[in-house]
């Protein structure tokens, strides 16, 4: 579900001491990801391509920082077809948007909590 590399990249920026950067990325992301899907689906609702062109690039570059990759690819392809113009399809791309979103907040959410387990939790449950 979710590119585990970008994952990583974040995890290796993590300075020893300091607030678990991972999990405030993922905060992050979920407190302003609801916030942008609403404004992708109402701009198409409006009919407004740039707005809906906007917005499908940051969707899709946020997703793609956190590893979520489909959604990063239906963002990508709603911005081209709002570059375009062609908006003729996007109800269906945006009901897929919004479930893979949906799919990519739950990833997340395990991804948080397995990143703020404290070191040595997992291992111990691991060998019990």
């Amino acid at each position: 579900m979710l590119d585990q590399t970008a994952l990583d990249n974040i995890r290796a920026l993590q300075r020893p001491g300091q607030p678990d950067l991972l999990t405030r990325i993922i905060d992050t992301y979920s407190r302003n990801a609801d916030a942008l899907v609403k404004a992708l689906h109402r701009a198409l609702q409006d009919g407004d391509i740039d707005e809906t062109r906007r917005h499908a690039h940051t969707f899709k570059s946020a997703a793609a920082n956190l590893g979520a990759s489909r959604l990063s690819e239906l963002c990508r392809q709603l911005e081209e077809q709002a570059r375009a113009g062609d908006l003729a399809q996007e109800t269906n791309l945006f009901e897929e948007i919004h479930a893979e979103h949906e799919r990519a907040l739950t990833a997340l959410a395990a991804e948080r909590i397995e990143s703020s387990e404290p070191p040595g939790d997992g291992d111990h449950a691991a060998s019990a």
